[in-house]
């Protein structure tokens, strides 16, 4: 539920946030099936327990796939993108005089 309450708070406008979404919105949004105040026990902490019928109103009220909120619940984090780490890897070679390259490919080349 922590990591929970660190995405609402994250995304929802409260009072002296000036971006965010407002929770009578979300509440809006869902049709009706969460409240604003049970959003807000949630974001505070008194919500300890959250059913699968509230975790997919809510996503519904914040116009996510609410597989995607259980993801963010259990504090999920996928693995890395393989091509944004190939792009960085790419990047620092660039980067490198031949020399340094030449020195890596030789350090890797003696690992095998």
């Amino acid at each position: 539920m922590e990591k929970l309450r660190e995405y609402l708070r994250s995304i929802v406008k409260v009072k002296g946030k000036k971006t965010g979404i407002p929770v009578a919105q979300i509440a809006r949004q869902s049709g009706g099936t969460i409240t604003d105040s049970y959003i807000f026990d949630i974001m505070s902490g008194k919500t300890k327990h959250i059913s699968v019928d509230k975790l997919e109103a809510l996503a519904t009220g914040l116009g996510m796939d609410s597989v995607d909120l259980f993801k963010i619940t259990i504090g999920y984090k996928p693995s890395p993108d393989p091509g944004q780490e190939l792009t960085a890897i790419l990047k620092l070679l660039v980067e490198m005089t031949p020399k340094e390259r030449s020195t890596l490919l030789a350090s890797l080349r003696r690992k095998k």
